[in-house]
């Protein structure tokens, strides 16, 4: 038995991609010297070098797992969209609910950058992520104040699967209604405005 199922694997690595591009907070889990997980999230961006696929992202020079980075194959995750579907939601009867979601898993190995190379990938990785235009110019003196202080790295791809699991198994009609499900979670609207009260509660 294969897992995922089939049908809720994407061979276009297209959407792999695009997901990517959509949802760059990652997951970058290694491995210490003690055998336990690292985790750290950090925004990835994905580039073609060659025939190759990269992950480029920087971390906290700080950081514990900057000693393990380099050291054997990392999985790195990318989370999209997901919800729970109650049986309410389809028009089909006698369904059971069960949780949607979209996610890429990266496996591959790292190599850390040099300051220069690092400063260039601020810049890009600002030209790729900023969705208001703003610039960070090459010349900028922040960014030579900032590079000591971090590691940038680029992780080669060594292999990428996908899940997505869209209610590929029900009817057309079903899939459109949770479709439309998925697209009105406003968990993210409503925990950022409790997180907000919260806040100024703290205050």
């Amino acid at each position: 038995m294969k897992y995922p199922p089939v049908h809720y694997r994407e061979a276009d690595h297209d959407m792999s991609l695009r997901l990517i591009e959509l949802f760059p907070l990652a997951m970058v889990v290694s491995t210490n010297e003690s055998g336990i997980p690292d985790i750290t999230f950090m925004p990835l961006i994905a580039e073609i070098q060659g025939n190759e696929l990269y992950l480029l992202g920087h971390i906290d020079g700080n950081n514990p797992q900057v000693n393990n980075l380099e050291k054997g194959t990392l999985k790195v995750i990318f989370k999209g969209p997901d919800t729970y579907i109650s049986p309410n939601d389809y028009i089909s009867k006698k369904q059971l609910p069960t949780w949607n979601y979209a996610y890429v898993e990266v496996t591959g190995t790292c190599e850390f950058l040099s300051d220069s190379e690092s400063g260039k990938l601020l810049v890009t990785m600002t030209d790729r992520l900023d969705s208001k235009n703003w610039k960070l110019e090459p010349e900028d003196e922040r960014i030579n104040h900032l590079v000591p202080y971090i590691k940038g790295f680029k992780i080669k791809v060594d292999s990428i699967v996908n899940r997505f699991k869209l209610s590929q198994d029900k009817t057309i009609d079903d899939q459109l209604v949770v479709n439309n499900v998925m697209k009105e979670d406003d968990r993210d609207i409503r925990f950022t405005n409790e997180l907000k009260n919260l806040i100024n509660q703290v205050k």
